[in-house]
């Protein structure tokens, strides 16, 4: 790594910062964006080890990202053209280093695109200059951005019902950004390690804002699921998410008493207009497998299981057309209610199912 010319891009940047009249009566956007661009300038770096690019060129690019914040951005159309004002200012810098014209068309095509994946002059569009652009989003999830987060959304004075709609809302939009496509394995690596913190961090809060208005279920030992042909085996338990209208549930592999896996079924814990249409057990059986009534005799097992909730009743739903699973409610036990119409909010309808036969178990 070339440090003299890291140290005198440093020097840049700070001064151009230091004669901002814009940035000097803003001082905590001088200090936030200096650290912002340090921040992205070590990722940079770390990615270009990982990937063999040359690291003195990324760590300057990174350095060099946000230098047109010396300018006041009074509209979007300006802040959207951040990346490009960047790479203009950086120019007949890096041209000053003696850096050649490839590396600088190549570092100056990074930083243009990095906004809005747009350049005001033709490059190819290299893993290394999508190197700035993937670094600066690797710093947008920050630790301290969390806190920061928060704070702008007044999550403090929020009711927590909203609190916990903020939440779930935060948590399924990181989920959705974590599979996000990047330039490198490196920076894939990087923005997955930082979605995941996030994400850990929200379940966590979720967690403890459900602590602060329910005692949350008491999941139940499953061991004695069994019987003389196959066992429930627990594959995982979700506490209720009343924002999805989602009850507690138990997920099971059905599997012979050899170990094997032949199927699934689920017991959801209580009773809504959800579990009304879905059903409180839901199950499938590997075609393999079928013809032999493992599905009814999961269902009984489940039965069991219910009973330590103390419930009352369970309500099994299948499509009208789907006779084996009307024969599996039949042998289980279950008296035919009706057949119910799907609401049109019901994830159901937007599958394109209409209707569901409705079958009562009293425990």
């Amino acid at each position: 790594m070339n440090t003299d010319l890291i140290a005198r891009t440093e020097v840049f940047l700070k001064e151009t910062f230091a004669a901002s009249t814009y940035l000097e009566a803003n001082s905590a956007q001088r200090d936030y964006r200096l650290e912002h661009s340090y921040r992205v300038a070590n990722i940079a770096k770390t990615i270009a080890e990982a990937e063999g690019f040359d690291v003195s060129y990324a760590v300057i690019a990174g350095l060099l990202h946000d230098i047109a914040y010396c300018e006041e951005m009074a509209t979007r159309e300006d802040w959207k053209n951040h990346g490009r004002r960047s790479a203009t200012i950086a120019r007949p810098f890096l041209e000053e280093l003696g850096i050649p014209s490839q590396a600088v068309n190549e570092i100056c095509y990074g930083i243009a695109i990095h906004v809005d994946d747009e350049a005001d002059f033709e490059w190819e569009r290299t893993p290394f200059a999508e190197t700035v652009g993937d670094a600066d989003n690797i710093d947008r999830f920050d630790v301290y951005r969390i806190y920061e987060t928060l704070e702008y959304n007044k999550f403090s004075e929020m009711s927590l019902e909203n609190k916990k709609e903020t939440v779930a809302s935060t948590i399924e939009k990181l989920t959705r950004f974590r599979d996000m496509e990047l330039g490198t394995q490196a920076a894939k690596n990087l923005w997955q390690q930082r979605l995941d913190y996030y994400i850990d961090y929200y379940e966590r809060l979720r967690a403890q804002l459900d602590h602060s208005s329910s005692v949350p279920i008491l999941f139940y030992d499953t061991d004695d699921l069994r019987d003389q042909e196959i066992y429930l085996r627990l594959n995982r338990t979700c506490q209720a998410d009343p924002r999805r209208k989602w009850l507690p549930a138990y997920y099971f592999d059905i599997c012979l008493l050899g170990g094997e896996k032949i199927g699934y079924c689920d017991l959801r814990i209580g009773h809504n207009g959800k579990t009304y249409i879905g059903g409180n057990i839901g199950y499938g059986i590997d075609e393999a497998y079928r013809g032999n009534h493992y599905a009814a005799k999961a269902c009984r097992l489940l039965f069991k299981l219910a009973k330590k909730h103390r419930m009352e009743y369970l309500i099994i739903t299948c499509d009208p057309d789907n006779l084996p699973s009307a024969k599996t409610c039949e042998l289980a036990g279950g008296v035919f209610l009706e057949v119910a119409d799907i609401p049109e909010d019901n994830e159901m309808y937007a599958e394109g199912k209409r209707t569901v036969n409705v079958y009562r178990f009293d425990m």
